[in-house]
């Protein structure tokens, strides 16, 4: 997931209020990154060394918020890099042996500085490696801000290649649940209004479903993938807004025989 400047601005605004200590530091990971070459790969392997230097003796608090001044850093490289696209193309098995081994090592290269590369319908993506980086700096990170990247993992993993749009009811109900219960166990993180974003996103889908997924039928049923959806997160998920938001739904639903109509169209939550 990406982290925009408003990220980075909580981050600088939280030192108003922290020790000067946890501020130096922070001040001198910043001033590290700034002094680092915005357009070389190499850049973001450096970044990663210095974050391993500078927070070797920091808390985890002060380790999480330099966290996201170098993911913010990541991103921001990798919008200005020119990747060699066109030698990484060379990789493919209609090119020769010479062609395909300078490709694999371009790539390496990448791997080295902490990018991956992924092809997929022709098409050649370089993103940086995140999750790799959060699993190296674990030992700095606090428990939950990692707990949160190993969830963020979890949903990558959940979904494949799929975009939610494509994910079936039950799966988007076994979501939901899941980050209400992350969401329950925290009461405040760095990371916690990037749990409640991804509980948001599956629970709007559930209730509400796509073109790819609608949850009535052309009959103006509810669709039975969708009923059974509901009745599992009323069986399963734990109190919460999922379970909350879905009970209430179901009453509505209820009340109108389970049928589309405008009284399901003006349900909100």
């Amino acid at each position: 997931m990406k982290y925009s400047c408003c990220k980075t601005l909580v981050v600088w605004l939280a030192l108003l209020v922290v020790p000067c200590a946890r501020a130096q530091v922070l001040q001198t990971f910043s001033d590290r990154l700034d002094e680092l070459r915005g357009d070389r790969s190499e850049s973001l392997s450096m970044a990663v060394d210095s974050y391993r230097e500078l927070m070797g003796q920091s808390e985890p608090a002060t380790a999480d918020s330099a966290y996201v001044l170098l993911e913010d850093f990541a991103v921001s490289l990798t919008k200005n890099i020119d990747f060699n696209l066109i030698l990484l193309r060379s990789g493919n098995k209609d090119r020769n042996t010479k062609e395909k081994k300078a490709a694999a090592d371009y790539a390496d290269l990448l791997y080295g500085h902490y990018f991956s590369v992924s092809r997929k319908n022709g098409l050649i993506t370089i993103r940086p490696d995140l999750m790799r980086i959060q699993t190296e700096l674990k030992d700095f990170l606090s428990p939950r801000t990692y707990a949160y990247f190993e969830a963020v993992q979890q949903d990558t993993n959940a979904g494949g290649s799929s975009a939610i749009l494509d994910f079936a009811p039950s799966e988007l109900a076994q979501r939901a649940c899941f980050w209400d219960g992350f969401l329950s166990d925290t009461v405040s993180f760095l990371f916690r209004e990037e749990a409640e974003q991804r509980r948001e996103a599956y629970l709007e889908q559930l209730v509400f479903g796509s073109e790819q997924q609608p949850v009535f039928g052309e009959n103006g049923l509810l669709n039975e993938a969708f009923r059974k959806a509901y009745l599992q997160v009323l069986r399963e998920c734990g109190e919460g807004k999922t379970r909350e938001t879905v009970g209430a739904y179901m009453e509505l639903l209820k009340q109108n025989d389970y049928r589309d109509c405008p009284a399901i169209w003006m349900f909100r939550y």
